[in-house]
């Protein structure tokens, strides 16, 4: 695929900074394979982008995509250095710049946590919180934004905590970026930590994005806030810095998520305080708002690393549903079987049918019930769940 974000980003003044060593090993992802999106009557490849921003190499093998049903982004597309990355600037903004870096989703953690705490300059975490959920233009609800803004914002500038969040301008990310902003405002730089806010999103989903290439760096690039289409989010202007995680994909979500639990992983097993000189771990706890079915695969992934979660009851979607399973399955009785040899797999099909009642209650419109049904966390003793 052409790379439709080819113009040149960056603004004018200011030093310029030599990083000219971050392409050699951090690279983008391009769609390299044109496989149709069947509702879209050809126009559209299941990446996400049209036919015709599709080179000629991607549109070639008629006879190797006609096979092809569904777009992988570790198939279907290839690795270029990467072409935006440096500062940022928010026009109309304090002058405050922001850090940003444009990442294939299979870059190393440790790579881009280096790059974060050494280059970059973010003071390491004592505390690392990754919010989950609550993205989309649906409005987040009075105490969510209370729980998120006084519960763990403010809690967060006592540890010197890192926040992470989608860092789009919609949801959740608008809410704790706003609350970080506040609480920076009002509070002592002496008495009180520095809370970071990272924001990690697809670079496919960022709207305005050909403001931030330049295949040498921006130092600042100048970010307009505008609105937006359907299909893209604006960066929120209260975050220290963004990792644009690029699997090939154009207005897709999702295309971060396995990036990102495998950078929360590896951030709990460094140490904390300064160049790792602490005597614990850094604690990691993934924190559930709403969040739609599709998400199940996320929580999955963290916790096969042993991650623990704080799922936020009532705050609608796929929190909702898991706090009921939670609550309500792992002490309600389950039919046994009267063939003792049979017992233990009726026992797992009629737990599997009492959540797939409780999956047609959440997510009404989901037509793949059965995959939600048994996904991995069902394995895990319901009330003994880490979550």
């Amino acid at each position: 695929m052409r790379d439709t974000q080819g113009g040149v980003g960056g603004g004018e003044g200011g030093p310029v900074k030599d990083q000219s060593w971050i392409p050699k090993i951090i690279k983008k992802r391009v769609c390299s394979t044109f496989v149709e999106d069947s509702f879209s009557n050809g126009a559209l490849c299941q990446c996400g982008d049209k036919r015709d921003a599709h080179g000629s190499l991607a549109l070639g093998d008629f006879f190797g995509t006609a096979i092809v049903n569904h777009w992988d982004s570790a198939q279907h597309s290839s690795e270029y250095p990467t072409d935006a990355f440096g500062e940022l600037q928010f026009a109309g903004a304090s002058k405050r710049h922001s850090y940003f870096l444009r990442m294939s989703w299979d870059t190393p953690p440790s790579m881009v946590y280096t790059l974060m705490t050494t280059h970059w300059g973010l003071p390491p975490p004592n505390l690392v919180v990754s919010v989950v959920g609550g993205e989309g233009r649906t409005k987040v609800k009075t105490w969510v934004r209370e729980v998120l803004r006084q519960g763990l914002v403010k809690a967060s500038q006592s540890t010197g905590a890192w926040i992470l969040t989608s860092g789009m301008r919609e949801g959740v990310g608008r809410c704790v970026g706003e609350a970080v902003r506040d609480h920076a405002t009002a509070a002592s730089s002496v008495s009180l930590s520095k809370v970071v806010a990272l924001g990690i999103t697809p670079w496919g989903l960022v709207h305005n994005r050909e403001q931030l290439v330049n295949p040498q760096g921006s130092f600042p690039a100048k970010y307009q806030v505008q609105n937006t289409t359907r299909d893209s989010f604006c960066l929120d202007n209260n975050y220290q810095a963004f990792l644009l995680v690029d699997d090939g994909s154009v207005g897709r979500r999702g295309g971060d998520t396995v990036f990102r639990a495998k950078l929360e992983d590896y951030i709990s097993h460094q140490r904390t305080g300064i160049w790792g000189s602490g005597s614990i771990d850094i604690p990691v706890l993934c924190m559930l708002v709403s969040g739609e079915a599709s998400m199940l695969e996320r929580v999955d992934l963290s916790l096969k690393n042993d991650m623990p979660w704080l799922v936020l009851a009532g705050s609608g979607g796929l929190a909702d549903f898991l706090s009921d399973v939670l609550e309500n399955l792992s002490s309600a009785p389950v039919v046994q079987s009267s063939n003792e040899g049979d017992g233990e797999a009726a026992s797992s099909v009629d737990l599997k049918d009492r959540v797939a009642e409780r999956v047609k209650k959440y997510f009404p419109s989901e037509v793949e019930t059965d995959k939600l049904v048994e996904r991995p966390f069902l394995d895990i003793p319901l009330g003994q769940a880490p979550i």
